[in-house]
């Protein structure tokens, strides 16, 4: 598997994980102390729910949404009695998984890639065959005339907009409709014109959807859908968002337009009417849901279509907490069950190889930061000289699935079991497999700091105390990589 794949893989994983959770708080939220909410903060929030899916890893901050969730997940998933190394868990559970079972976890692997793949490729072409094929008949209406154009101007006047969008006059249409994200083009239905009242609330409805970007942020809904499209909470967030967005269109209409709530409640049940009279199924049983909802919220009463300052204001807090990040994919966290002890010359010299080590760019090399260095060059180390024939001399078991002949995700497997040592505190570099048996390394690609000298390194699961002279853990510093 290419590591374009992995990551891809780990960014899906983390949006699934803390999209979940940030659609959990944001729906008990909702409904207990925002049950109230007005429409438009609603939908805000589940708008925010659908980036994080999409985006679930921000720019890092200690207090956040993420770092809360990793601290939990991570205090949940710590094993104290564990004795193997750390590294495993998080960066090749899968390959040790696979290992265990062999060619059938591959193969299944495999197919559920296939399966998840094929998933988002029908999802997209879905969508963008419904929306060409609609584009296209759009495009064949008639524009309307100038008296319809003249009161749409006013229309988006009433609303503050710099222009109203084109329109297209459909005989077949129920009611007025937005087509388009970038460039919308508003619908409007030839049964209903200027003269009436309800027309004018209908266009204020449909012109206040392009006031809040709504036909635009429709795109990242429709791509939190394609991107997980097995999952049930993000059609719940999506069918909660579409809702309040109707909501907050609503009360925008009542508003600004001549009609009150009880009468533009009727237009939009003749509205619906007037649609499942030309349209039967389940989308039709889904929009009468949705008007239930919207004629419910009239008649409840309106509450304004603004957040005001201080609604927005918080707002944007709470997107910052909840969109930042735990950190990024690309950071390479410090190995969990690592100590590192640093001295000033040591964190100089790792500086001076390598200054991407210092990932928050302060200038400054923290031990974290230090740790996560080390993983780093003893992964590339073990990439560089471990391979099939020396797994084969260290473990003829290491075929796990005995089909004779050491894979990618045994030598994977083999490289989990494997410490990189001293011989002595000024001897040679040793790869030492399963604690038993050491296998020399030539030393001449690697800068090697030991631990007893510069620092300590240790695992807290074979014990951290004072690093004896004799001591088998060495801290590298510069491993060099062929394709640099």
């Amino acid at each position: 598997m290419s590591a374009a794949v992995e990551r891809a893989g780990d960014w899906l994983a983390i949006g699934l994980v803390h999209g979940t959770a940030l659609a959990i708080l944001t729906a008990l939220a909702l409904a207990t102390v925002l049950r109230r909410a007005r429409p438009a903060l609603v939908a805000a929030l589940w708008t925010i729910v659908l980036v994080k899916f999409l985006v679930p890893i921000g720019p890092r901050a200690g207090l956040s949404l993420s770092s809360a969730l990793e601290r939990v997940l991570t205090d949940g998933a710590a094993s104290p009695a564990s004795a193997q190394p750390a590294a495993v868990a998080p960066a090749h559970a899968a390959q040790a998984a696979a290992a265990a079972g062999g060619g059938a976890w591959s193969a299944l692997a495999a197919g559920l890639a296939l399966l998840y793949v094929g998933g988002v490729a029908f999802a997209v072409a879905r969508i963008a065959v419904a929306r060409r094929a609609l584009g296209r008949r759009v495009s064949q209406l008639p524009e309307a005339d100038l008296e319809t154009t003249s009161a749409l101007e006013r229309a988006a006047a009433i609303l503050r907009m710099r222009s109203a969008p084109p329109a297209r006059i459909d005989r077949g249409a129920s009611g007025p409709y937005l087509v388009g994200a970038l460039r919308p083009v508003l619908v409007l239905p030839a049964w209903l014109g200027p003269a009436s009242p309800a027309w004018w609330s209908g266009v204020l409805h449909e012109l206040a959807h392009v006031k809040r970007r709504d036909p635009l942020l429709a795109l990242v809904a429709a791509a939190a859908t394609c991107l997980f499209w097995f999952w049930p909470p993000v059609a719940f967030a999506r069918r909660r968002l579409d809702r309040a967005r109707e909501m907050a269109c609503d009360e925008w209409a009542l508003a600004r337009g001549p009609l009150d709530a009880l009468d533009y409640a009727r237009f939009l049940v003749e509205v619906a009417t007037r649609r499942g009279q030309a349209h039967v199924g389940l989308a039709l049983l889904r929009s009468r849901s949705q008007l239930a909802a919207r004629v419910d919220h009239l008649v409840d009463g309106a509450r304004g279509a603004r957040l005001g300052r201080g609604g927005a204001a918080l707002l944007a807090g709470w997107a910052v907490l909840a969109l930042a990040g735990a950190g990024g994919v690309a950071r390479a966290e410090p190995e969990a069950g690592m100590q590192c002890s640093l001295e000033p010359d040591l964190i100089a010299q790792i500086l001076a190889s390598h200054p991407d080590a210092d990932t928050d760019r302060d200038g400054v090399l923290s031990q974290d930061e230090a740790c996560a260095h080390q993983r780093r060059m003893r992964q590339r180390l073990l990439d560089q000289v471990v391979d099939a024939d020396m797994v084969s001399q260290l473990d003829p078991a290491a075929d796990l699935d005995g089909d004779g002949v050491i894979s990618g995700y045994e030598i994977d497997w083999a490289k989990n079991q494997i410490d990189v040592g001293l011989a002595d505190p000024d001897g040679e570099l040793v790869l030492e497999y399963a604690g038993e048996r050491a296998v020399p390394v030539d030393t001449g690609e690697v800068r090697v700091a030991a631990a007893p000298q510069l620092g300590r390194v240790c695992r807290t699961a074979t014990g951290c105390g004072e690093v004896a002279p004799s001591g088998r853990f060495p801290l590298l510093i510069d491993v060099s990589n062929p394709q640099e």
